[in-house]
């Protein structure tokens, strides 16, 4: 039988959804907008006039009630901007017990929200006792790193915790968000980590799962039975057979359907194969042979992957689930920190912005784009902020563990409920992002649900299913999915009308001169800013080299004086004498005003050497830059004189230096002082390392 790759009716035929990690929705959308860039609508439930639902909406004592304490006593305030792009530098607590720290403002260990008695009473008294909601993001930060790490953080460290992204810091994921549509009042299903809630977007339930590894599946591999005793657990699950998931609904009613991956879960890494899909290894129905085809495996790192060439191409299916390259670690020095795509702390996100912007520039490339929708949501907030106490949420069914034959022992399982720690489905996760975008999504919305309930992830599965025109009486997931609101009413039926470029999305407004083009082949001097947000000792400039040992290398400086900077200019690679504006994301090479005894000028780096040198190879990947605007990736924007832009190294790692796919070192070098000694240059990720190029000065 032919599979129909499109759905019907006169809207969209295609849906894609990428469901990303661990982000709050005030921690990277909270700023969104503000009293200069407004929503052109917010559209929810009649009579709703509430305005966006973020940070920026709050006055400023609202604002001030929302510090958190701290462990040793006073309180810590909401951040405006991240003070770096691997914000926070350690793993924040995302199972359930650190959930309900952070939502009952309480630093207690585990065992306090295991027992379902216990808990209840405990939660009842804070009730009783007006005891404050969602200010526990601090304390459990501090818990988490103290068991993980062994060591305790100062305020100022702990602090991170309560830093949320301004749009330009994430200007792809913003840049859509205003342009499309993103919702303010969508929750994750379940207060706890992955896999509940990646199971509760694909079958409504998570069978009474509330933690990672509570079906912890049998396997043959002896990497994760190493993994298994360390850990005690291998973080992947399976669940009951009986578990009826979108996949199976959809395949049922003839439709094709396709999971595109990048790596298994556990990292083969760590698990010596590829044993571990983790939708597959989730849902045992789809381990069938006949599913092969449904499984795209693809490297986002390759401009002609899989995924993007089925985009381009317009081979996608009806219905597109992306996983993204899974990563994360304790702290951003670990190394066996997984460098991931998924914004999963603790990582640099702008490895995932690059992602997101990757997968949207191949999708709207093609014709088809004016009938898909792209779907961007967060699987949890991860242990990141948000400021929204969760509502009650609708039971179902199929949220208990099954009666097993033979039984299985399962430590903590409550016998009463048959779920895990005796949690009652009954409660909504924390607030996440969840962006819609289509030619058919009108421009600049803020959407809610239309009734009492408000959106979760099986809204995902209602509004597909919907689309699909599957009677909902054949759907057979669960209460959870059969009351969850749908959104199929935002995207607009029949002919789209003129398609702006797709392009224009990719930026957000603000943070930017009126001053005149950035040029190649002229000179000026280098600023250094680190960073806008928060407190800098002060800007500093490229200056004279100081030289290495016998000569071999020279090395630029930096100055506070702005009169000792020295000059450079900025030329294209491979494109000679040009003198024209500079574009956005261009690829360039530095070179110094600076004579040097060998004659070498181009600012380069080589992994073996610690610092930023001149060298005079213009073909050396290590000698090329790609120049980014902070607040866009909009490659027709021209670089003006004293806009905030940063450079991205273009070497590539070297074999020794790197471990596996997923450990040091990330993409993202910036050039920025070297921490060790401010006087030189380095490479380093994880950083902002913004800079002016301004012009130079008169003789």
């Amino acid at each position: 039988m032919v599979m129909k790759t499109q759905l019907p009716g006169q809207g969209v035929k295609h849906v894609v959804v990428l469901m990303l990690e661990n982000r709050g929705f005030d921690h990277i959308m909270g700023w969104l907008y503000d009293d200069k860039v407004k929503p052109a609508q917010i559209l929810g439930r009649e009579g709703d006039e509430r305005p966006f639902l973020g940070l920026s909406s709050l006055d400023k004592q609202t604002l001030a009630d929302l510090a958190n304490p701290t462990p040793s006593g006073g309180t810590l305030p909401i951040n405006q901007g991240a003070r770096s792009p691997k914000t926070p530098a350690y793993n924040t607590g995302e199972s359930f017990e650190h959930i309900m720290n952070q939502m009952w403002t309480k630093g207690l260990k585990p065992e306090a929200w295991f027992n379902r008695e216990a808990r209840e009473a405990l939660i009842q008294k804070m009730i009783q006792e007006g005891q404050p909601t969602m200010r526990g993001y601090v304390l459990d930060y501090n818990l988490d790193v103290q068991q993980h790490m062994k060591i305790s953080l100062g305020k100022d460290d702990l602090s991170e915790v309560l830093d949320t992204y301004m749009p330009e810091q994430l200007p792809v994921l913003s840049g859509l968000a205003r342009y499309y549509a993103v919702s303010d009042e969508w929750y994750c299903s379940v207060p706890s980590q992955t896999n509940t809630n990646r199971a509760f977007s694909l079958s409504g339930t998570s069978r009474g799962m509330v933690n990672n590894s509570f079906y912890d599946p049998d396997t043959w591999n002896p990497g994760v039975k190493v993994m298994r005793w360390w850990e005690g657990k291998s973080h992947s699950d399976e669940l009951p057979v009986s578990t009826r998931c979108l996949f199976e609904v959809l395949e049922q009613h003839n439709y094709d359907w396709k999971v595109y991956w990048q790596d298994t879960w556990p990292p083969k890494v760590l698990t010596l194969g590829m044993e571990w899909q983790h939708t597959r290894t989730m849902f045992p129905l789809l381990q069938n042979k006949k599913f092969d085809k449904n499984f795209k495996q693809f490297d986002a790192s390759k401009p002609n992957n899989e995924f993007f060439e089925d985009c381009r191409n317009g081979r996608l299916p009806a219905v597109s689930w992306i996983e993204p390259k899974w990563g994360g670690g304790v702290a951003w020095n670990s190394k066996m920190r997984g460098v991931g795509n998924d914004y999963h702390p603790v990582s640099d996100t702008t490895v995932g912005e690059d992602f997101v912007m990757n997968v949207y520039n191949a999708l709207s490339s093609h014709e088809n784009w004016k009938d898909t929708l792209l779907i961007i949501t967060f699987d949890e907030n991860g242990g990141t902020y948000d400021h929204m106490f969760p509502p009650l949420a609708h039971p179902s069914q199929t949220d208990a563990c099954p009666l097993p034959e033979p039984p299985i022992v399962r430590g903590d399982m409550d016998d009463e409920t048959r779920t895990q720690f005796g949690f009652g489905f009954a409660q909504f996760g924390v607030r996440v992002p969840t962006l819609l975008i289509s030619p058919r999504v009108p421009r600049g919305t803020v959407f809610r649900s239309r009734e009492d309930i408000p959106f979760d992830h099986t809204s995902m599965i209602a509004t597909v299913l919907k689309m699909a025109q599957i009677p909902d009486d054949q759907w057979m997931m669960g209460d959870r999915v059969a009351h969850a609101p749908t959104f199929e009413h935002l995207l607009m039926p029949g002919p789209v009308p003129a398609i702006p470029d797709p392009t224009d999305a990719l930026k957000v407004s603000g943070v930017r001169t009126p001053g005149d083009a950035l040029n190649y082949n002229t000179q000026y001097i280098f600023e250094y800013v680190g960073d806008i947000w928060h407190a800098q000792p002060g800007p500093v400039y490229l200056a004279k080299s100081a030289y290495g040992r016998m000569y071999a290398y020279s090395y630029p400086t930096f100055t506070a004086d702005p009169e000792a900077a020295i000059t450079f200019s900025i030329a294209p690679v491979g494109g000679g004498d040009v003198v024209t504006p500079i574009l956005n994301m261009s690829t360039v090479r530095i070179k110094t005003s600076e004579r040097s005894p060998l004659g070498n000028s181009l600012l380069t780096v080589r992994a073996e050497l610690a610092g930023v040198f001149y060298d005079h190879d213009a073909t050396d990947p290590g000698a090329q830059w790609q120049m980014r605007l902070l607040s866009s990736r909009d490659r027709r924007d021209e670089i003006r004189v004293d806009d905030l832009v940063f450079f991205v190294s273009q070497l590539q790692p070297a074999i020794w230096q790197k471990l596996s796919e997923q450990t040091h070192p990330d993409p993202m070098q910036r050039l920025l002082p070297w921490p060790k000694d401010p006087t030189y240059a380095t490479t380093r990720a994880g950083e902002w390392g913004l800079w002016r190029i301004r012009p130079k000065p008169p003789t």
